[in-house]
């Protein structure tokens, strides 16, 4: 992830900031919409779940400095059903609730932070595999 695209994510999430738990319940709306078997995996009321999706988002935004960018050769979900439409959905809901503020630039930025998110953690489960905390 460049220096320019981690400015643009982390500027237009201070601009969703103050709508956060709005965009979180219009994400898991149109994710229930499209994925409606993910309904049942997510138990919490709606409301819950925004937030709990809004706190995941802020420390990925806050910790871009901190992800190691070496490994991020793919988009989120590659190949796999349920994290491709989580991430549409994502994109989707910010694209929503930022308008025209949500250029091209800034949809390749957060593909960029979810990639890079995706890859963070599949190194992680991998690590914990390997050490046997699994």
């Amino acid at each position: 992830m460049t220096s320019r695209q981690k400015s643009l994510v982390q500027a237009s999430y201070a601009a969703l900031k103050p709508i956060s738990i709005e965009a979180g319940v219009i994400f898991f709306h149109r994710l229930f919409a499209v994925e409606p078997s993910l309904r049942y995996v997510f138990c919490a009321p709606v409301e819950e779940q925004a937030q709990k999706l809004m706190r995941v988002i802020a420390v990925a935004v806050r910790s871009l400095d901190f992800m190691d960018n070496s490994t991020n050769t793919s988009t989120p979900g590659a190949g796999e059903h349920i994290p491709d439409a989580v991430g549409a959905c994502l994109l989707w809901t910010l694209q929503q609730a930022l308008g025209e503020k949500f250029t091209s630039e800034v949809r390749e930025a957060w593909l960029s932070l979810c990639g890079l998110v995706s890859s963070t953690l599949q190194r992680g489960a991998m690590a914990s595999l390997v050490a046997g905390r699994c």
